[in-house]
């Protein structure tokens, strides 16, 4: 396997991106003086910063990856990289991307390694334990949209705060379909992903109660309860319709949740997952521009 390719399977390239466009449309909200070389560190740094993150990760599972039929032929497993060469090129990115984060501002700096702490120090290791690994997770995974106002703003205020209620609301539906997509590959592995009340698995319940949260959350934003964000009505029944159609897959994923196709459900779940945040960041911006 080509080394960069190999380099670019250990840092998920792909993911790495959408985390910037979230940072980056997270920079492009606010009202205030626009830096390109601060917007320039932002993307550098978080793309970073997120290769670093995954590349540790990948290190720390590496026995794990070689269990599962989805991560089996990951750059560890299969020898295309070694240990020394993950570890090392991690690192090395890692303080790159905390370093250009810091020029921006501290509170991106703050945020940014916070991201970074919870995820390859607290998320990873926690997979093994308990399913509350999943909340660490996506308190991760929510940090890259609100650092985007940060870094912009030098502030930490209710905006910021409502864009990362978005993204770690977002999260738990896209996960659960995925958990429910790979359950055998995550039992091998010994990864704790589902959530037990007596017994029983609540993922997909849960994943009912996150996605209409989005409902009022983005009403909010209408009613001028999010600080500068303010959704007009036009956009705002975008959000409502996609947030409602959300919450629409979410339970028919949980009312076929012991149906012999629920992965179909699960399947649609997770694709329509990975369009509803990006869209739902393009019509922030479009509002903000056109209105």
């Amino acid at each position: 396997m080509n080394k960069v390719i190999c380099y670019l399977s250990l840092f998920k390239f792909r993911l790495s991106l959408t985390v910037a466009f979230s940072a980056s449309v997270g920079f492009l909200l606010p009202d205030c003086d626009f830096s390109i070389l601060n917007f320039c560190f932002l993307l550098i740094g978080g793309v970073f910063l997120t290769f670093s993150a995954n590349g540790f990760n990948q290190v720390l599972e590496r026995k794990e990856d070689s269990i599962m039929n989805r991560t089996r032929a990951r750059p560890l497993p299969v020898n295309s990289l070694n240990l020394k060469e993950a570890v090392v090129s991690s690192g090395l990115i890692f303080f790159i991307s905390i370093f250009l984060l810091f020029k921006i501002n501290f509170l991106s700096f703050v945020f940014g390694f916070l991201a970074f702490f919870i995820y390859v120090f607290i998320y990873t290791p926690l997979k093994k334990k308990t399913p509350i690994s999943i909340i660490f997770g996506a308190i991760s995974g929510s940090l890259p949209f609100m650092l985007g106002w940060v870094a912009r703003t030098g502030d930490f205020d209710i905006e910021p705060g409502f864009l990362f209620a978005i993204q770690f609301l977002w999260q738990f539906p896209h996960f659960f379909a995925i958990v429910s997509l790979y359950m055998n590959d995550y039992k091998k592995a010994g990864f704790k992903m589902i959530f037990l009340n007596n017994g029983y698995n609540i993922n997909y319940i849960l994943s009912c109660i996150f996605s209409f949260l989005l409902i009022p959350l983005f009403i909010l934003s209408f009613l001028k309860m999010t600080g500068e964000i303010q959704v007009s009505f036009i956009f705002l029944l975008f959000l409502i319709f996609l947030s409602v159609f959300y919450f629409y897959l979410s339970c028919l994923f949980y009312l076929n949740r012991n149906s012999h196709n629920n992965h179909i459900f699960a399947k649609k779940l997770k694709y329509f997952s990975y369009l509803f945040l990006p869209l739902v960041q393009i019509i922030l911006i479009l509002d903000k521009f056109i209105f």
